[in-house]
C-alpha cells in the first residue's frame, strides 16, 4: 500500500508539473485517491463527491491506516495516519491548493480532531497559509480563538503570505492590532520579505513599533556572513548608524571571531572603534575570554604589548581569569613587568581575585609572596572569609594590631554576620573589645540598622543603652530611620523616646523626609510643631526643600496654610530655587512668590537661616525679588557651581572605582560582564608608566 501511495503522489506530482491547471485537478483527485481504501475508525469520512461537490477532510486520531473500502462517492483523506510527514505534508498541499475558501475553512475545524501536536501544528500552517492567500482577514479572524503560543505563530504565517501579496495593506491592517499581534505581524512579515533593503524593513518595523526586531535580524544577518572577514563584518557594526548598545551582541560574536582569527591584536581595533564607553569596555574584555582560558601565557604576552590606554585593562582581565587555575604563575608574569603604578596594581588585582576565589589557599601561600604584598594578601584573604564565614573572621581581629585594618575587619564582619543572624551579630557587636568608642559605635551602627528590621524595639532599646557618639548623635537615630522606611507609624512612635538634642532633631528630619517622600505633606508638617523652636527650623528646612522638588505646585497651593510666616517665606526660596531647574511653576506663580519672599536682604537672611553654618554672599541684595531676578540667579549659579564640583569629584571616583570592577569582576565563569557597572577610565602614557 505504501510503495501504491508513493508511486501515485509522484504521478500526480508529475500531472501538476505538466499540466498546468487541469493537470493539477487532476493530481488532487489522484492523491485522495490514494487513500480510497482507507478506514476510518472513528466513522469520520471525508465527501469529494463529484467534482462541483463540497469535499470535507476527515482528520483521525488513529495511528494506524486501516484497510477498508469506499464507494465512488466517498473517499478518505486521513492526514493524522500517514506514517511519513513528508508524503502526509506533500498530499495536503496538493489538496489545499485545489480547495476553496469555504472548503479551506472546513480543513482548519477538522484539524483539531489530530491528537498528534506535531502534525495537527503541520496542518494547521498550512491551512492558515492557504486561507490568508484568499483572505488574510477571514484567516486572522479564524485564529482568534486558539491559545497565545500558536495564536502569535499563526499570526506571523498571515502576514507573511499577506506581506507578498500585497504589502501595504498588510503593514495598514498590522496597525491596528493589539501589542502581541503587532508584533507577531512585523515578524511574519520581515520574515517573507527579505528581499527588501535594509532601511525599508526597519521603516516598516519603527511604524508598527518593533524597530528593534529588524535591527536584530540586519545584525543577525552581519553575524552570519562575517566568516570570511570578521574585521569588515565589525566595521559595517560600527558604521551603521544604530545604537550600539542595541547591537552588543552582534558586536561580542564578531570580536571573538576577529581574536580568532588576528589575535589578541584585534583588540586595539576594537578599543579603537568603539572607544572607552560601556559598550566598548564589554567588547574589549569579552573579547580576550577565550584566548585567556586556552592559553593564558601568551596571552598575558601579547596583552603587554597592546597600546598604552589598552595595557592595563586587558592585563587586568588576563591575571583575573590566570588566578583561577595558577596564581602563582600569573603572579610571576606580572613580576616580569617593570616596576611602577602598572605592576603594582596587577599585583593588587591578583591578590583580591586570589582572594575572592579561594582565601585558604591565599593564606597558604602568603610566605611565597613578595614581601610588600603579604600584608595585602592577608587582610583580603580575611575580608574574604568574614564575607562568606563571619563567624571564623572573628577570630582574626585579636591577632590585628593595626586600627585601620582591624576596624575594616569589623565592619565586614559586621555587616554579613548581621544579614544572617542579626541577634547573635548583636551579642558579639556589645562584647568585642574596641580599641576607641567611635570604633563600638561604628559597628554597632552597622549591626543595629539590620536589627531593626527584624525587631525595631529591641533595636531601639539597645540603641538607648548606648552613649551618643560624636556630635551628640546617638544610635537610635538609625534605628528609627530604618523603620521609617518599612513602618512610619511605629517610627513616629519611637519619636517620644529620642534623647534631646542632635539626636532628636536628626530623627526627626529622617522621619520627615520619609513622610514627605510618600506624600503626605501635611502630617509632615505637623511633626514639626512638636520640637523646639531652635530644633524647628533646621527640620521644616529639610522638609520643605524636599517638597518643593518633589511636588512643587501642591506646595505652592499649600503656602497659605503653612503654620508661620517665616516658614511661608522659606517655602517661596525653595520653590524659587527648584523653579530654577524643574520650571514647573507658571510665569504667574513665579511672580506670585515675591509676596512671601519680600525685599532681597531679608531673602539672604533667609537663605542663611535655611542652610546654617554656611555664608552666601551677593552684590546688590536690596534690590526687590520681583524687580530682580539676579539674586535667584546667582544663587542658583553657586548652587551649580557646588554641585557640578561635587558631580566631577564623584565622577572621577566613581571612575577609578569601575576600572577595577571591569578587571576584577570580567571574568566570572563564562558570564558576559555586566555592561552597565562598567565605565573604564582612560590613562594617559605617562600616569600608566609610573
Amino acid at each position: 500500500m505504501a510503495l501504491f501511495a508513493k508511486d501515485r503522489i509522484g504521478q500526480s506530482l508529475g500531472l501538476m508539473a505538466a499540466g498546468g491547471v487541469l493537470g493539477a485537478a487532476i493530481a488532487a483527485i489522484s492523491v485522495l485517491a490514494v487513500f480510497s481504501n482507507l478506514n476510518n475508525s472513528n466513522g469520520l469520512q471525508s465527501d469529494i463527491g463529484q467534482a462541483t461537490g463540497t469535499s470535507e477532510v476527515a482528520f483521525s486520531s488513529s495511528s494506524e491506516p486501516k484497510a477498508g473500502s469506499s464507494g465512488s462517492a466517498q473517499n478518505n483523506y486521513d492526514i493524522a495516519n500517514y506514517r511519513d510527514n513528508f508524503e502526509g505534508n506533500l498530499a495536503l498541499h496538493a489538496m489545499l491548493q485545489q480547495a476553496n475558501k469555504q472548503e479551506t475553512l472546513g480543513y482548519f475545524e477538522q484539524t483539531k480532531r489530530i491528537e498528534s501536536n506535531n502534525r495537527r501544528h503541520a496542518a494547521e500552517r498550512a491551512i492558515v497559509q492557504r486561507l490568508a492567500a484568499m483572505s488574510p482577514k477571514e484567516a486572522l479572524t479564524k485564529i482568534e480563538g486558539m491559545s497565545a503560543s500558536r495564536h502569535g505563530e499563526l499570526v506571523a504565517v498571515v502576514f507573511e503570505q499577506w506581506s507578498q501579496s500585497n504589502l501595504d495593506e498588510a503593514v495598514a491592517h498590522a496597525k491596528s492590532l493589539t501589542d502581541s499581534n503587532r508584533q507577531a505581524a512585523v515578524r511574519g512579515m520581515l520574515d517573507a520579505r527579505d528581499d527588501l533593503s535594509e532601511d525599508l524593513r526597519i521603516q516598516i518595523a519603527k511604524q508598527l513599533g518593533n524597530e528593534k526586531l529588524a535591527i536584530d535580524q540586519r545584525d543577525q544577518s552581519t553575524v552570519l556572513n562575517f566568516n570570511e572577514d570578521p574585521g569588515k563584518a565589525f566595521d559595517a557594526l560600527v558604521t551603521d548608524n544604530q545604537a550600539d548598545v542595541s547591537q552588543l551582541g552582534a558586536f561580542l560574536t564578531v570580536a571573538k571571531a576577529m581574536v580568532d582569527k588576528e589575535g589578541l591584536k584585534a583588540l586595539d581595533t576594537i578599543r579603537d572603534s568603539l572607544g572607552f564607553s560601556v559598550v566598548g569596555n564589554a567588547v574589549f574584555l569579552s573579547a580576550m575570554h577565550d584566548s585567556v582560558q586556552s592559553d593564558p601565557h601568551a596571552a598575558f604576552q601579547v596583552a603587554s604589548t597592546l597600546s598604552s590606554n589598552n595595557r592595563r585593562v586587558a592585563l587586568g582581565a588576563v591575571v583575573n581569569s590566570w588566578v583561577s587555575s595558577d596564581p602563582m604563575a600569573a603572579l610571576a608574569a606580572v613580576n616580569t613587568l617593570e616596576a611602577g603604578r602598572l605592576r603594582k596594581g596587577l599585583q593588587e588585582t591578583l591578590v583580591s581575585a586570589w582572594a575572592h576565589r579561594d582565601p585558604q589557599d591565599l593564606f597558604d601561600h602568603i610566605e611565597s609572596l613578595p614581601e610588600n604584598l603579604q600584608d595585602e594578601a592577608e587582610q583580603q584573604a580575611m575580608l574574604a572569609i568574614a564575607r562568606t564565614a563571619p563567624t571564623e573572621a572573628v577570630h582574626f581581629l585579636a591577632g590585628l594590631t593595626d586600627d585601620e585594618r582591624r576596624m575594616e575587619l569589623a565592619r565586614a564582619i559586621a555587616r554579613n554576620w548581621s544579614e544572617t543572624d542579626s541577634y547573635a551579630a548583636l551579642e558579639w557587636a556589645l562584647s568585642e573589645q574596641y580599641s576607641n568608642e567611635r570604633s563600638r559605635h561604628a559597628i554597632l551602627s552597622i549591626v543595629l540598622t539590620k536589627l531593626a528590621l527584624e525587631d525595631p524595639e529591641l533595636a531601639l532599646q539597645s540603641a538607648l543603652n548606648e552613649p551618643p557618639g560624636r556630635f551628640g548623635r546617638g544610635l537610635e537615630v538609625d534605628v528609627i530611620q530604618t523603620v521609617a522606611r518599612f513602618d512610619l507609624d511605629q517610627a513616629i512612635a519611637m519619636l517620644e523616646q529620642v534623647r534631646d538634642g542632635p539626636s532628636k532633631h536628626s530623627a526627626y528630619a529622617h522621619v520627615g523626609r520619609a513622610l514627605v517622600s510618600k506624600g503626605e505633606y501635611d502630617r509632615a508638617i505637623r511633626l514639626g510643631q512638636k520640637l523646639s523652636d531652635v530644633g524647628r527650623a533646621a527640620y521644616y528646612s529639610t522638609v520643605i526643600s524636599q517638597w518643593a522638588f518633589a511636588e512643587p505646585e501642591y506646595l505652592f497651593d499649600s503656602l497659605d496654610r503653612l503654620p508661620s510666616e517665616e516658614l511661608k517665606t522659606q517655602a517661596a526660596i525653595n520653590l524659587l530655587l527648584a523653579n530654577n531647574r524643574t520650571d514647573a511653576l507658571s510665569p504667574e506663580q513665579v511672580e506670585g512668590l515675591s509676596d512671601y519672599v519680600g525685599d532681597g536682604e531679608n531673602m539672604l537672611t533667609q537663605i542663611r537661616h535655611l542652610s546654617p553654618g554656611r555664608v552666601v554672599m551677593f552684590d546688590g541684595a536690596s534690590e526687590s525679588l520681583s524687580g530682580s531676578v539676579g539674586i535667584e540667579n546667582e544663587i542658583s549659579e553657586v548652587i551649580e557651581v557646588r554641585l557640578q564640583q561635587t558631580l566631577e569629584t564623584l565622577e572621577q571616583t566613581l571612575s577609578d572605582a569601575m576600572t577595577d570592577m571591569a578587571i576584577e569582576g570580567a571574568f566570572v565563569g563564562d558570564a558576559v560582564i555586566n555592561t552597565k557597572a562598567i565605565e573604564v577610565k582612560k590613562e594617559d602614557d605617562e600616569e600608566e608608566e609610573e
